[in-house]
């Protein structure tokens, strides 16, 4: 799983990286419209009973490939592509599962661990509306408010512990790929709005991370800084 993943992101770089090298009206036909943009998000959820805080530190990443395929020289234009969303949760709690239900368990205190986090990756689909104040000028010139919905995949999901076994009390590194119970599919609404090629991202989940009646009710949520390199 961890090859595919990374062929996939492999091959976005290498299609940016191609149609980056072209020059003249090529160039300006594919990249001058906020296509392809990378977004540092910080990671958390709610929940509507205390089980499992993130850490504050809990990151992630958004690629996204896009091309407006109504209104490309206008103020209101369409646009729809694909992308890679990855969230990295920092979590002081164990996540335990059977077949029928997944919980989160704290980690005791006595416990020696640099770190213990839930990793979920998907492959997504994003469609935004875009309102821009300068569409046939440079981008870096615009003042823009993109409402969208991201719509995703599960690819992969893990779990990484590095720290004492709780046992033997030995330095362990340790991953878990076979969690149960994790939805498959995740939805929801998105907002960019900034200025030029800087924007500030945001994304509320409709879909809980796991699966009904299977786990508690968490709805992951998103916000960062969304870069626009094309």
């Amino acid at each position: 799983m961890k090859n595919k993943l990374f062929g996939i992101l492999i091959l976005l770089f290498v299609v940016v990286i191609s149609f980056s090298q072209e020059e003249g009206k090529d160039y300006r036909r594919y990249f001058s419209k906020d296509q392809f943009s990378f977004t540092f998000t910080a990671t958390h959820w709610l929940q509507k009973e205390k089980v499992a805080n993130p850490s504050v530190f809990s990151r992630g990443i958004d690629l996204q490939m896009m091309y407006p395929i109504i209104g490309n020289n206008s103020n209101v234009a369409f646009a729809v592509g694909f992308g890679f969303s990855s969230q990295n949760y920092y979590l002081k709690e164990y996540i335990s599962f059977n077949n029928d239900s997944i919980w989160f368990t704290p980690i005791p205190d006595s416990i020696n661990y640099k770190k213990y986090k839930l990793s979920t990756n998907y492959i997504t689909i994003p469609v935004e509306l875009r309102f821009r104040t300068n569409p046939r000028g440079l981008s870096r010139r615009s003042f823009k408010i993109y409402p969208g919905f991201r719509a995703g995949m599960l690819v992969n999901v893990h779990t990484k512990y590095l720290g004492k076994d709780f046992e033997t009390d030995e330095k362990i590194k340790e991953k878990e790929y076979n969690l149960k119970h994790i939805n498959r599919i995740d939805y929801g609404p998105t907002l960019r709005i900034g200025y030029g090629k800087f924007m500030v991202h945001g994304y509320y989940s409709l879909v809980n991370l796991f699966e009904e009646n299977k786990g508690p009710e968490l709805t992951p949520i998103e916000v960062g800084v969304n870069i626009i390199l094309f």
